[in-house]
């Protein structure tokens, strides 16, 4: 049966999200009507017709529930979990390996890697057979964990428990301390800046705090995970998601 009841906010996440769960919570909460499917499970359990005139128009089918595409006021893409596609290969596929003539492989494109400091007298020519990230190494006080929602800033100190985590903190999360703090206005203005120049309504940034107090920036997630702060610190930032999804909009 196609969505009538309101204008529902469609998740597309993983079905095993926990992160997503607090959001949703929150939603159905406040009687918002919500639309939970996994694009992987596209085309075999999740079917669409659309069309694109202006704006979407169509029906997303789990096969359970079904959402009219012209009723969605927000859409939060979370984690959706890679492709499962029917067995054998798509014509394009198959077509692709019979030209080859030998074995087809597939490699993943990426993967998360610990930070590492080195003594650049050990570097070698060897570092030319693949891609490195190279930065100056700046002593801290601790870091901070800026999420930032629409408007809404929630900057959480991190404090590391271990030379593990002073060097890389997500190597030692059971050393960890937190404690949420307050941004130097010339960060907040900056960070403001960013998010409206790129277009972002959600960020998850991250600074070092120096000695001396300087905050340097470090990166910028714009689907960074947030509930393990939320969960160690209290700060409500499940709520302003679904603050911004209930809005349906990110206009004035």
């Amino acid at each position: 049966m196609t969505e009538q009841d309101g204008e529902a906010v469609l998740v597309l996440t993983s079905r095993l999200d926990s992160t997503a769960d607090l959001v949703v919570e929150h939603l159905n909460d406040r009687g918002v009507p919500v639309f939970r499917c996994d694009t992987a499970e596209f085309p075999t359990e999740l079917t669409l017709t659309a069309t694109l005139e202006g704006r979407w128009a169509g029906v997303l089918d789990n096969g359970h529930r079904a959402l009219d595409l012209s009723c969605v006021r927000s859409v939060y893409v979370r984690r959706p979990e890679e492709f499962r596609l029917p067995g054998g290969m798509s014509e394009a596929g198959r077509r692709f390996a019979a030209d080859l003539g030998a074995p087809v492989i597939t490699k993943s494109l990426g993967a998360p890697v610990d930070t590492v400091v080195i003594d650049p007298a050990d570097l070698d020519d060897s570092v030319r057979l693949c891609a490195h990230l190279f930065q100056e190494w700046i002593d801290k006080s601790h870091e901070v964990r800026l999420t930032v929602v629409g408007d809404r800033f929630f900057p959480v100190e991190i404090h590391a428990g271990s030379e593990a985590a002073r060097i890389d903190w997500r190597t030692d999360y059971k050393s960890l301390t937190y404690r949420p703090t307050t941004i130097p206005t010339p960060v907040r203005e900056r960070v403001a800046t960013f998010m409206r120049e790129f277009g972002l309504v959600f960020g998850a940034f991250d600074f070092i705090v120096t000695p001396d107090g300087d905050w340097r920036f470090l990166e910028v997630n714009p689907n960074g995970q947030w509930s393990w702060i939320e969960h160690r610190t209290g700060v409500p930032i499940s709520h302003a998601i679904a603050d911004l999804l209930e809005k349906g909009t990110t206009g004035e």
